[in-house]
């Protein structure tokens, strides 16, 4: 085989990725899930206290929500010493209340010994969710630690695609290795 001609495969294999890649895109739309979204909202949050990437951090955290509604949790973390505010942390299934999705939480907060728990609450702006507050938990909310529902999952038709796509991609590939 030339050397043009493994250049063309090259070429074809990224633009058939670069495809799916958009195709995965285009199918998960809008449909991102209120619990994903506070889990990176507190994941980046505990990250702004991070020697390195404070500001990468800081900004995750302003494009889903302010960094301020999470100020008492970052006092109670005091000095990290450069590690992250929240050494674990753990949401529950969304519940929808008046419009808004309040997500369950649970962390640790640097060198504590008891978890702290709360709610994140999320409303919806066009296409995105955007952390709006943080509340204490009412009777119920739970996260699966606590015996509370789990969150949310992918339906049953994207494990399917996924499936579907992973046994294309391994004929493609199983293929390009023959004609090689």
């Amino acid at each position: 085989m030339s050397r043009r001609t493994f250049a063309v495969g090259i070429v074809v294999v990224l633009v058939v990725f670069a495809g799916l890649g958009f195709l995965v895109d285009r199918l998960n739309g809008d449909r991102l899930r209120p619990e994903g979204v506070a889990e990176d909202w507190l994941v980046a949050v505990g990250d702004t206290t991070r020697k390195g990437v404070r500001a990468e951090s800081e900004e995750r955290a302003a494009e889903i929500g302010p960094v301020e509604l999470a100020q008492s949790l970052l006092d109670a973390a005091g000095d990290t010493d450069g590690d992250r505010a929240f050494t674990d942390l753990e949401v529950g299934k969304a519940a929808t209340d008046s419009g808004a999705e309040r997500v369950p939480f649970r962390l640790h907060i640097h060198e504590a010994d008891d978890a702290t728990d709360g709610v994140v609450v999320l409303e919806r702006t066009g296409e995105r969710w955007r952390v709006v507050g943080i509340d204490q938990r009412r009777a119920g909310e739970r996260v699966p630690s606590e015996g509370g529902p789990p969150p949310s999952s992918a339906p049953n038709w994207v494990w399917l695609v996924g499936l579907a796509v992973g046994l294309v991609v391994t004929g493609l590939a199983s293929l390009a290795v023959r004609l090689a």
